[in-house]
């Protein structure tokens, strides 16, 4: 099952295998191409793919300012529970790219987030096995 986003509908499913449309569209005369405008090919329960959207890239600076920031939001109180609160990553966003003229989007800075968090994890679990901690 494909499922297609265009600009006039949210979603069209289609469930034929692609001879079964390229028999269909020759018998009705027309093209899935001019019928579809822009279209972005997903999986169950995952988000529209952005062609826009760059990969993150965390050198060495970007992950200390990456780091840098998410302290100064902690200490405002932007991070209830286990990872910053919509304000917190609002603010992430813009002062990231204020001071890295990079943007990303919030899921990468929740990824890396996530990541930077389990590599913590890591290094105090080796830091009291190792008995340097």
């Amino acid at each position: 099952m494909i499922k297609i986003i265009t600009s006039d509908d949210p979603i069209k499913t289609i469930n034929k295998t692609d001879t079964e449309m390229d028999s269909q569209q020759s018998l009705n005369g027309s093209s899935l191409n001019s019928n579809v405008k822009r279209f972005t090919v997903r999986g169950k329960g995952k988000k529209p793919i952005d062609p826009n959207k760059q990969k993150a890239s965390w050198d060495n600076h970007n992950h200390e300012v990456f780091v840098m920031i998410c302290l100064e939001e902690m200490q405002q109180g932007n991070k209830p529970g286990q990872t910053l609160n919509r304000m917190g990553y609002m603010n992430l966003a813009r002062k990231f790219f204020e001071r890295t003229h990079v943007r990303y989007e919030r899921d990468q800075f929740k990824n890396h987030w996530d990541v930077t968090r389990k590599d913590w994890q890591t290094w105090k679990a080796l830091q009291k096995e190792t008995g340097l901690g």
